[in-house]
């Protein structure tokens, strides 16, 4: 099983360099920013969204359902980006290069946001 498994990685990144696996400049390493960004984004947007709907409709319960498989999938493509991104710098899933990245685009976009409640709260 393992050893399969590594192969057929190590087959697809020898036909396919990482770097053009997404068209995004800076290559791999701006792909996982961007995709980490994305992910947080859609995951604020859609917290929101759950905690204030009543799930009392089925339309309710539909789009949480949808909400909660958006934010699924999103976490997925993070997660295969950061297996390219190791692979690409040769690192393990837990190396904190691989781990700052994440965490700086997180606390970034939560940055954002807050500075963002704090001009609304200026305002009423």
């Amino acid at each position: 099983g393992g050893n399969r498994n590594n192969s057929s990685i190590r087959t697809l990144f020898q036909s396919r360099p990482s770097n053009s696996i997404f068209l995004c400049p800076g290559g791999i390493r701006q792909a996982l920013k961007q995709s980490t960004k994305y992910a947080i984004l859609c995951w604020m947007q859609l917290d929101t969204f759950l905690r204030h709907t009543n799930h009392n409709s089925e339309l309710d319960q539909y789009c949480a359902m949808e909400a909660m498989r958006c934010l699924s999938a999103m976490g997925r493509l993070v997660s295969l980006i950061s297996i390219v991104y190791a692979h690409h710098e040769n690192v393990q899933l837990n190396h904190a290069s691989l781990l700052l990245i994440i965490q700086d685009v997180i606390l970034g976009e939560i940055a954002k946001m807050n500075a963002g409640k704090s001009k609304e709260l200026k305002m009423s």
